[in-house]
């Protein structure tokens, strides 16, 4: 009986299978990159760990405040230009001698601002001055008042100008802003509406919701 023959392995199948063994791996590790970079920007989108809340519209909301709160509004408006013949220092004294208060300073968002109790108002006033980025012009100065259900009427809209716009505003100017004020929709809403006006120092803008307004005069982007 004899012994089958033997035959030394063919070279060229050994070269054909480690090539189709190595472009398995290498499509194995290409799936897997891509699949992890898919689920980092689905993550992204959903919000994940470390992500920013950014309203429509633009601005990234402040940490701890809600769509419904009046001071989040403060901090999500576009970079401004400057407001020519605004005193910042003069603006800030002038509410500090009103209030009694010491106005806070925040570096990040280059601002100054108090709240103060406002029963002429229905509830509470936020007074804010901001300024460009090297502090020395404003770019801002908002007023924003809680009057809960409190009728917005004339008198309160002067309020409004007299004790927290006017060190802003020029003697001429006091008129054409209070005229306006009162001149808008004020019923309560859900929906947050801007209205604008263009004067020719900056933007007269007045924000309603329901249960509070925000009026300001803003520098033009």
């Amino acid at each position: 009986m004899s012994t089958p023959e033997t035959h030394p392995p063919n070279r060229s199948n050994r070269r054909r299978t480690m090539a189709v063994i190595f472009t398995a791996l290498l499509l194995l590790a290409v799936a897997a990159l891509a699949m992890r970079q898919f689920g980092g920007a689905d993550e992204d989108r959903k919000g994940g760990a470390g992500s920013v809340e950014t309203p429509e519209g633009g601005g990234v909301m402040v940490p701890g405040t809600s769509e419904s709160d009046p001071a989040r509004l403060v901090y999500t408006m576009p970079p401004l230009g400057a407001i020519r013949g605004i005193d910042v220092q003069a603006v800030a004294g002038a509410w500090e001698k009103r209030w009694k208060v010491a106005l806070k300073k925040n570096a990040e968002t280059h601002e100054q601002s108090t709240i103060v109790d406002y029963p002429a108002g229905g509830g509470r006033l936020h007074l804010v001055i901001t300024t460009t980025v090297d502090g020395a012009e404003a770019e801002s100065v908002r007023c924003i008042l809680e009057h809960g259900t409190k009728k917005v009427d004339r008198k309160l809209l002067d309020g409004v100008v007299n004790d927290c716009l006017a060190p802003a505003l020029e003697q001429s100017e006091r008129a054409e802003v209070g005229t306006w004020l009162n001149a808008q929709d004020y019923k309560a809403t859900t929906d947050f509406q801007t209205r604008k006006k263009s004067m020719p120092r900056f933007d007269l803008t007045v924000d309603v919701m329901a249960g509070s307004l925000r009026a300001g005069v803003v520098g033009r982007p």
